[in-house]
């Protein structure tokens, strides 16, 4: 089975996007993600740190624009780099659920942040912007 991973990124105004997380036709959402630029920004870190092999843990706090919060971790281990996007929904009580989940080699990692990045530059070029 192929373990394709995707992240997509629609920008908006104001420094806002919808983020897609795909995994092997499984998709998760963030319809209004804030600080955009920063996301972006940590992502590229990151991608900088898994290449070094340096990075052991990450977590990443993103919010949408009413103040939802997801938790992006990130672990790297001999080469395998696994994704999870933790949310704490009201039925959850306090715990927080894994929403999107992804392990794969972090040659694929890095492209897929690679593409995100891409997409991202040609929308602020092109001034490419989703209205909703």
């Amino acid at each position: 089975m192929k373990n394709s991973l995707q992240l997509n990124i629609y920008l908006k105004r104001n420094n806002r996007a919808c983020m897609v997380f795909k995994r092997n036709g499984i998709l998760y959402r963030i319809n209004n993600l804030t600080k955009v630029n920063e996301f972006i920004q940590a992502m590229k870190e990151l991608v900088v740190s898994v290449k070094m092999e340096a990075m052991e843990d990450f977590y990443l706090e993103l919010y949408d624009h009413r103040g939802k919060c997801w938790v992006l971790e990130s672990t790297l281990l001999k080469g395998i780099v696994a994704l999870k996007l933790w949310f704490q929904s009201e039925s959850s009580g306090e715990h927080l659920d894994v929403r999107f989940s992804w392990e794969g080699i972090a040659l694929d990692f890095i492209r897929s942040v690679h593409d995100m990045e891409v997409m991202a530059g040609i929308s602020r070029v092109f001034g490419i912007y989703r209205k909703d």
